[in-house]
């Protein structure tokens, strides 16, 4: 029987030779485990990273782990994974424990393929006859043929990433600990890449997952956690965690409905008004729309027509950081498709300011999208704001409006429909 238990479960992190600078208070602000200071004269910081967590997870059993980035969920992993040593509470694991981390633990770019498939296998606690009947599936699926005899510094990105991938969906699972997932490298391998991946994560007895892929997890998991600050805040069926997730993200303000929710039509989500202004000490988001360019609220924008996707944010206070508002587009799968950003820096001084991008005619197919809305500057360690999901639309297709069809009725596939420049001629 495969099993893991964590019972109150505390991880500290102590920060040695800091000072009261500017950074150290934005950190203190910033999402993530809560910062203390301890000692006679509070000189000591410490980061309490996980705080009295407790999970039970038995045999079939599919744990995601959700919440914003900083909140625990790659610390929590690392714990399950022995990496970390809690300072309190226990940790309790029955059956084999394979983090899935790095795809090829111990690369060495100067060994060959087999020498490192070795060294990585033995890394995870695989013995070499287990590695040495790993081999054939890894050769057959990877294609990468004499280059497996070859050194790895002679490999492009991808097909180092092939191996690993091949490499690690070779395993025998036990317990998957699994953080964003596991690059496959080429988009012509990627198809066989996902399929393989499905089936390696179904032979698992129980895996915990962190992704922000939500098409993936629901697909994937039957149980989520939702983190905060280092604590588990609820445990539950994956769609119930992801509604409150998204209540404490979205909670609004009441329209002249009288409904406590962001205004809906359908699936699409056009406008969000926060209650209370999201805001850290530089910047507070003030709320976004999808509109028409006149200016009316557009839940499902014709694919004929450019429509603008708009963030509202206010500076607090004149500063060095340049504020750089940026969309983060996604399909109705979760994929990412695009992220949006203006060419310009963006000003840094005290105001309110909308920042508006426009969509032009026939850049996405007919279907479902959703923007994330963000705030962010390169002199910040974390986002200002980056609010997953906060807008959603409906591209729609009335009958006739693209003579590209040809006469042709049935839906396209893909989620672009870029319209390209094209030129036929005869050959003489």
């Amino acid at each position: 029987m495969t099993a893991m238990v964590l019972e109150n479960v505390q991880v500290d992190f102590p920060i040695y030779g800091t000072h009261r600078s500017l950074r150290t208070a934005l950190f203190e602000r910033a999402a993530g485990g809560l910062i203390q200071h301890e000692g006679k004269n509070q000189e000591r910081v410490v980061v309490k990273a996980l705080a009295d967590v407790s999970i039970t997870l038995k045999e079939g059993d599919r744990l995601a782990l959700i919440g914003h980035n900083g909140c625990g969920k790659s610390t929590l992993l690392k714990v399950m994974a022995g990496i970390y040593e809690p300072i309190a509470g226990r940790v309790l694991a029955e059956g084999r424990v394979t983090p899935l981390f790095d795809m090829m633990p111990g690369l060495d770019l100067e060994d060959n393929a087999y020498e490192n498939i070795f060294t990585a296998g033995l890394l995870i606690g695989m013995s070499r006859r287990q590695i040495e009947d790993k081999i054939p599936q890894i050769e057959e699926f990877c294609e990468l043929g004499e280059y497996l005899a070859l050194p790895v510094r002679t490999y492009s990105a991808g097909m180092v990433a092939r191996l690993g991938f091949a490499l690690s969906t070779a395993l025998d699972p036990g317990i998957i600990l699994m953080d964003e997932g596991i690059g496959a490298g080429d988009a012509r391998f990627a198809e066989r890449a996902a399929k393989r991946m499905k089936e390696f994560l179904v032979r698992s007895s129980i895996l915990v997952l962190a992704s922000h892929n939500n098409a993936f997890v629901k697909s994937i998991c039957n149980r989520a956690a939702l983190m905060d600050a280092g604590r588990i805040l609820a445990i539950g069926p994956v769609e119930e965690i992801f509604d409150q997730y998204y209540a404490n993200i979205h909670a609004t303000e009441p329209h002249a409905s009288g409904a406590d929710q962001p205004v809906t039509q359908g699936w699409s989500r056009p406008e969000l008004i926060p209650a209370a202004p999201l805001a850290n000490q530089f910047a507070q988001c003030l709320g976004g729309r999808i509109e028409t360019l006149e200016g009316a609220l557009c839940a499902r924008p014709p694919i004929h027509l450019p429509f603008k996707v708009s963030l509202r944010y206010r500076v607090l206070k004149d500063s060095s950081f340049t504020m750089i508002p940026n969309f983060h587009f996604r399909d109705w799968r979760g994929e990412a498709l695009l992220v949006a950003s203006p060419l310009e820096s963006a000003p840094a001084g005290q105001g309110d300011y909308v920042a508006s991008c426009i969509i032009d005619p026939f850049t996405f197919n007919a279907g479902r999208y959703s923007v994330a809305l963000a705030l962010s500057s390169m002199e910040l360690a974390e986002p200002a704001h980056f609010l997953a999901e906060a807008l959603r639309f409906e591209v729609i297709e009335p009958r006739g409006v693209d003579p590209r069809r040809h006469g042709y009725e049935l839906d396209l596939p893909g989620v672009m429909r870029t319209r390209l420049a094209w030129q036929i001629a005869k050959v003489q």
